[in-house]
């Protein structure tokens, strides 16, 4: 059965996968990156977070709630990152303006 499903699997699966895993491979390496790259990804994802939450709830009644539940969320979140203060190899070189990671 697992032969019959590896035989019928699209060969671009294959290679998604290799370079899924090769990413994942890279990010384990120390390297510099900037501040723009360290925000795009937040910042994107917080952008579709809201627009699920408003596209879901609409921004009245129950989704004025579902926001303040969001914004609890991130806040608990962001508190949480700051105790455990992860991770810990982060550090802003404001000579350069890198992140080394």
């Amino acid at each position: 059965m697992l032969r019959e499903i590896l035989k019928r699997t699209p060969t671009w699966v294959f290679v998604l996968f290799a370079a899924l895993v090769f990413l994942g491979v890279m990010q384990s390496r120390t390297r510099q990156i900037t501040l723009a790259r360290v925000t795009i990804l937040p910042v994107v994802l917080i952008g579709l977070s809201l627009t699920g939450l408003w596209g879901t709830f609409g921004g009245h009644g129950v989704g004025a709630h579902a926001t303040a539940v969001w914004l609890a969320a991130v806040a608990a979140a962001v508190l949480a990152n700051r105790y455990a203060r992860w991770p810990r190899k982060v550090v802003y070189a404001a000579a350069t303006r890198p992140f080394p990671v």
